[in-house]
């Protein structure tokens, strides 16, 4: 029996593809298998929080349960508040590298996506806060610094 599997890569904003495979009901089972350890492996982002500058903003996002977060986001200079839901729609990690995407609405029913990613990225002081985020809201593109908290485990 072959199953469809579809994966979409996001070029940017406003294009995307879509690319269809066929796996086998063993390859499934085998993919289930991984999923499942790489899930486990994977950290719980308990906050994920970014800021940038030209133009100002300031990014929160919080666990809420399972795959669910809210956020909000202040922008030109604590003027604009925005807030809304994000669920994780993907998350990958090889070795130290996070990226993780998220994917939701603010509270008037705008769609907003949110990408973070491990990598060097300076503050304004000069310290590398070791990632980035990048925030795809109406037609605004804000991206700088960002830094997580991981939840406790006992």
């Amino acid at each position: 029996m072959l199953i469809p599997l579809l994966a979409n890569a996001c070029k940017d904003s406003t294009q995307s593809d879509t690319k269809t495979t066929e796996l086998s009901s063993e390859e499934t089972d085998s993919n289930k298998r991984t999923s499942k350890n790489t899930e486990n492996s994977k950290p719980k982002i308990k906050k994920l929080q970014g800021n940038g500058f030209e133009p100002s903003w300031d990014m929160l996002i919080s666990r809420q349960n399972n795959e669910k977060y809210n956020f909000e986001l202040i922008t030109q200079e604590g003027l604009d508040t925005l807030r809304g839901y994000l669920s994780l729609q993907s998350s990958s990690l090889e070795g130290n590298n996070l990226e993780m995407t998220f994917g939701g609405e603010d509270n008037s029913g705008y769609p907003i996506s949110v990408t973070y990613k491990s990598e060097h990225c300076l503050n304004m002081a000069g310290d590398d806060v070791g990632g980035s985020m990048e925030i795809k809201w109406k037609d605004k593109r804000l991206k700088d610094c960002a830094h997580y908290a991981l939840e406790e485990s006992n």
